[in-house]
């Protein structure tokens, strides 16, 4: 009991204040900069075990908000590992100071002799960089839509709510640089893409349609009179012709400017068969662009090629045709879709039992 004595306690009484707590500073020495670093005992966060050496973390010594190691190699085989840390752990006991002296504890030592234990003979520091174990995280909601504002932190000076605003196809980085401000730095990104698929299937396709517009069923004449797979003119194609002829066509949600193309290819013929049909006659994956605009009266479609399907040499056995282009860029609204033509002149003849599965990923690079 502090103050007054007591009567019933014989010794004699200790009447001045309670014990101070000492402030206890580890002092580290890495020779491979030349220089000590001093760290708050009360700083450590934890213990990590190695092989003749361990690490120990502390709260940044450069950035609060960092996180930084500090490995110490243990020579000889006097203590274990396990034992060097907890000489760590109660380096103040082995300090017998005044209350009111601050204690430096050499835990590794500049000058030969002065470490804790002669085992603990090097040690090296790695500092932390802001936020990389202790530092603020920022998390952007996954459920966040496109175009909205997403607050991120309260700005000290003027005591606002600072905000980014997400955009499609944007990535965003948060890097902090101090205690109220934080750099958003925006890159172009693969976020979002759009697919494609057709399936279609064709029991003997006439190789002077030089174009095949693909459908997502098996018949082939059934569209007003428009057989299946017969020449068009992109440059002049309608729109009712295409809902006609069961195009899958699609509005672009992005600017996209590369495409990769899954292709699955069968025929009852054999890729040499089909080759002798013309000269130099190649089927080529297609892409069919329009850029819709106000008082159009027809839908104007381009066709960009995109790359050679192949059929296997055994008729009756699927070839798969894997590619990525790229693309004059699709921009948003733009409408599209995939067919497919075939490469050569004077051509003779028909493709038998056509089968093709075409899945194509637009996106941007």
């Amino acid at each position: 009991m502090y103050g007054s004595g007591n009567s019933n306690n014989s010794g004699p009484q200790y009447l001045g204040l309670p014990p101070t707590s000492k402030q206890q500073i580890l002092k580290f020495y890495d020779s491979g900069t030349s220089e000590c670093q001093y760290y708050n005992y009360d700083d450590m966060l934890g213990f990590e075990k190695g092989s003749g050496k361990f690490t120990v973390y502390f709260k940044g010594a450069r950035d609060v908000n960092a996180k930084d190691k500090v490995e110490i190699t243990i020579t000889g085989s006097t203590i274990t590992i396990t034992e060097a840390i907890e000489i760590i752990i109660n380096a103040p006991l082995y300090l017998d100071v005044h209350k009111s002296t601050a204690a430096i504890i050499e835990i590794v030592s500049d000058t030969a002799g002065n470490s804790i234990r002669p085992e603990f003979t090097a040690a090296s520091i790695t500092y932390g960089s802001c936020c990389s174990g202790g530092g603020d995280t920022y998390t952007l909601e996954a459920s966040t839509k496109a175009g909205s504002n997403v607050p991120l932190f309260l700005d000290a000076a003027s005591g606002t709510d600072s905000t980014v605003n997400l955009t499609e196809g944007t990535n965003i980085t948060l890097t902090r640089n101090s205690a109220t401000q934080i750099t958003i730095d925006s890159a172009a990104t693969t976020v979002f893409d759009q697919i494609n698929d057709h399936n279609i299937y064709n029991a003997s396709w006439n190789v002077r349609d030089i174009y095949l517009i693909p459908v997502l069923d098996s018949t082939s004449n059934i569209f007003s009179g428009l057989p299946f797979g017969s020449s068009v003119v992109p440059g002049a194609f309608p729109l009712i012709e295409a809902v006609e002829r069961g195009v899958n066509i699609q509005r672009a949600t992005g600017t996209w400017d590369r495409i990769t193309s899954y292709n699955l290819s069968m025929s009852s013929m054999t890729a040499t068969a089909i080759a002798g049909l013309g000269t130099a006659s190649q089927l080529r994956l297609c892409l069919f662009k329009a850029s819709p605009a106000d008082g159009d009266a027809a839908l104007n479609f381009t066709v960009v090629e995109l790359g050679d399907i192949d059929f296997n040499s055994t008729a009756d056995r699927i070839e798969v045709n894997d590619q990525s282009s790229s693309i004059t860029a699709l921009s948003v609204g733009d409408l599209f879709f995939i067919g497919y033509k075939l490469n050569g002149s004077k051509l003779t003849g028909n493709i038998t039992g056509l089968k093709l599965q075409t899945t194509a990923r637009f996106w941007k690079s």
